[in-house]
């Protein structure tokens, strides 16, 4: 066991205890454990050139300050582009996620655009080229399951002419059809 370094408080800074290192603490239960005190931040990585806060990685412990509840954030150019709040939302493109997940984008008058990429090269007729599946965890007969599903189709052996259908849950199953 190392230590290395008091804190103001007489604890310890850095601590190497056999292949864990801890840092707030003196002894480390994982590869990597870092511990601080209500308050403070629980790590930050920047860039520290001309313009230190334009880029960062940014983990805090609560909600005080000027990052309200960040428990995680990616920050660029002078503002969020992702964040994971303490109430379980995430924003990309947005620091106030308003539902459980928050795509929001100003692209000169066009709104936000997500996609889902295929990344097979050898796409035949058939092939499902992206889906969505609105899930439920209901207990009934119908047990959980995908009650409903959009899926992007491919309809030639190269993808190039596609279907959109819409899948939904008969009465006796839990899997759209």
């Amino acid at each position: 066991k190392l230590l290395i370094g008091t804190g103001a408080d007489g604890g310890t800074d850095v601590t190497i205890d056999g292949g864990n290192v801890g840092i707030g603490t003196t002894s480390p239960d994982f590869t990597l454990d870092v511990e601080a005190d209500k308050d403070t931040w629980i790590s930050r990585i920047y860039n520290t050139g001309s313009d230190a806060s334009a880029q960062a990685l940014l983990v805090r412990s609560d909600a005080t300050a000027a990052h309200d509840a960040t428990v995680m954030g990616v920050y660029a150019d002078s503002s969020y582009k992702m964040v994971v709040r303490s109430t379980g939302r995430v924003g990309i493109g947005t620091a106030s996620p308003k539902t459980t997940l928050n795509v929001a984008a100003n692209n000169s008058g066009q709104g936000p655009i997500l996609t889902l990429e295929n990344t097979d090269t050898s796409i035949t007729t058939g092939d499902v080229i992206g889906q969505i599946d609105f899930y439920a965890n209901d207990a009934s007969s119908n047990g959980t399951g995908a009650k409903v599903n959009i899926k992007a189709v491919a309809q030639s052996g190269a993808g190039t002419v596609t279907e959109l259908t819409f899948g939904t849950s008969p009465s006796s199953s839990a899997t759209a059809i």
